[in-house]
């Protein structure tokens, strides 16, 4: 009997050290909820050694304050603080921008001169530096410059410099622009009933894939508001009065607009547009023909059988949370426009400024100069441009103009994708290269052209100068001299084989990189 009692004793305690070794697992005390809390505190809460610290720990998170307490500069985002012992002694000035007026220790300075979106500084000197030239107000060199029209905090002291990026605004309202405004807009669309072949970047095992490939026919602009938002934190969609999303209509991403006379201070990765005007890029778009058999008609999407067009509202979206979705209002519309007919090789070269690339940078060509001859009886015009509709393409460099020799000088490659190149070296400047482009349409049509261009030290910019060329009035005197140059010869304009004066002397040494206008 004493044997089996103890038997039966043994079983039992090992069955209990089984359940408790089980247990241990998924047990946890209060101190070790203490530690997580405290480990994810400290990651909130973080001290840093110095201002490249601060900028180490921010990253490209928005930065939504910066300011002095207690001998501590803290720096806060959107879930982290990050604080900063300042050396002994040090007191750092608060500097604002704001409407183009300065605000030094909350005071109105005035306004700051230069342009919207200039880029405000302190030199070692403590003087106060507006696009790097001195704005004549010393405000000491350990600062604090929140500049909202560039959408970045400027920080200095102790000798060591850092910008932060700025949280943006929250996006309010979206205004068209333009002659996005009322206007109906082309969607241009290709259709592959079967694979084509291709070898380019964008192929797929060799082929051009069947389907829809459907694109807007160009960017849009939109005014942002407030200004300074932050574009590029939104994608964008089109939705019609139902709430629903066309199908075969996307858009890319928002990029700064670049058209005339708006800059941008490229200081950050967060990005703001100092007018508030984004261009949203269109997107070239596919659409499986598994998933066409199952879609409403393409067309009807957009318009009624009576021609008549829907109305359209762009939609942007929150990338980063569930924020309410904003609209504009219902100015936009769309016409669908099937170019199966295209052919590819009725493109022609007519016109374009950028036939001129800076040698050592990589360059892709421009597609904009290049219109659609339609051939006789087409149903299409000349309205289209190669950019319109081109899908893929490939480059390569035409040896029958060019030597190897001259490749090898020039320094001309073809990037791995064929899509961009490069003259890398200076002997290229001032001479020309030859290159074939093999494209391919969105409706699986393939051409060809061959291009030149000329290579240069530097890109060519225009600029409006004034220039006197003398106090005298002259009178204007058309005497017939055959193919002779103008020139000024005893206070009259005329015809005449040379020029009495030197023309960098009274043009300056740029005088030819000039569009001379009348």
């Amino acid at each position: 009997m004493r044997k089996k009692y103890l038997s039966a004793l043994l079983f039992g305690a090992l069955l209990f050290g089984a359940l408790l070794f089980a247990s241990a697992g998924t047990f946890t005390s209060c101190k070790d909820y203490d530690d997580d809390i405290n480990n994810l505190q400290s990651q909130i809460n973080t001290i840093a050694s110095s201002l490249e610290d601060i900028k180490a720990q921010i990253g490209d998170k928005g930065v939504t304050s910066v300011t002095v307490e207690g001998g501590k500069l803290i720096v806060v985002t959107n879930g982290q603080t990050v604080s900063y012992d300042l050396p002994s002694g040090v007191d750092v000035e608060e500097i604002e921008i704001k409407d183009g007026h300065l605000y030094v220790g909350g005071v109105d300075k005035g306004a700051i001169g230069g342009t919207n979106g200039s880029i405000v500084t302190v030199n070692e000197d403590g003087v106060l530096m507006i696009d790097g030239k001195e704005a004549g107000l010393k405000v000491g060199t350990e600062v604090i410059i929140k500049d909202a029209s560039n959408g970045v905090y400027t920080i200095s002291i102790n000798g060591e410099t850092i910008q932060l990026p700025m949280a943006s605004a929250g996006l309010v309202s979206i205004s068209p622009l333009g002659d996005d405004v009322n206007h109906t807009a082309n969607i241009y669309y290709g259709l592959l009933t079967k694979d084509v072949e291709w070898d380019g970047a964008k192929a797929v095992d060799g082929k051009m894939v069947a389907g829809m490939y459907p694109v807007l026919e160009e960017d849009i602009n939109v005014m942002l508001n407030p200004t300074g938002v932050e574009g590029t934190a939104y994608s964008y969609e089109f939705r019609d009065s139902e709430n629903e999303t066309p199908w075969g209509l996307k858009l890319g991403e928002a990029s700064v607009y670049a058209g005339d006379k708006l800059t941008v201070g490229n200081l950050s990765r967060a990005t703001v547009s100092p007018s508030g005007v984004w261009t949203i890029s269109r997107y070239l778009d596919y659409v499986p023909t598994k998933d066409l058999d199952e879609r409403a008609d393409y067309v009807t999407q957009f318009k009624q059988n009576d021609g008549n067009y829907y109305a359209f509202a762009l939609q942007a979206n929150d990338k980063n949370s569930d924020a309410e979705e904003i609209k504009s209002q219902y100015l936009y519309s769309f016409n669908p426009m099937n170019v199966n007919s295209l052919t590819g090789n009725d493109f022609n070269w007519v016109y374009s400024e950028k036939n001129t690339y800076k040698y050592g940078v990589e360059h892709t060509p421009n597609f904009e100069g290049y219109a659609y001859k339609a051939p006789e009886g087409s149903i299409y015009g000349e309205g289209f441009d190669l950019s319109d509709v081109i899908y893929d393409y490939k480059l390569s460099i035409d040896k029958n103009k060019m030597t190897q020799v001259k490749i090898d000088e020039y320094g001309l490659k073809i990037s791995e994708d064929k899509h961009s190149f490069i003259a890398a070296n200076a002997q290229a400047v001032n001479n020309k290269i030859y290159l074939v482009v093999d494209y391919i349409l969105i409706n699986g049509q393939k051409g060809q052209l061959k291009v030149d261009y000329t290579i240069v030290e530097k890109d060519i910019t225009f600029e409006e100068k004034n220039v006197t060329l003398g106090s005298n009035v002259f009178e204007a005197k058309l005497t017939d001299a055959d193919s002779q140059v103008l020139s000024v010869l005893n206070e009259k304009y005329v015809y005449a084989k040379t020029v009495d004066f030197v023309p960098e002397d009274v043009f300056g040494s740029d005088y030819n990189e000039w569009e001379i206008t009348w």
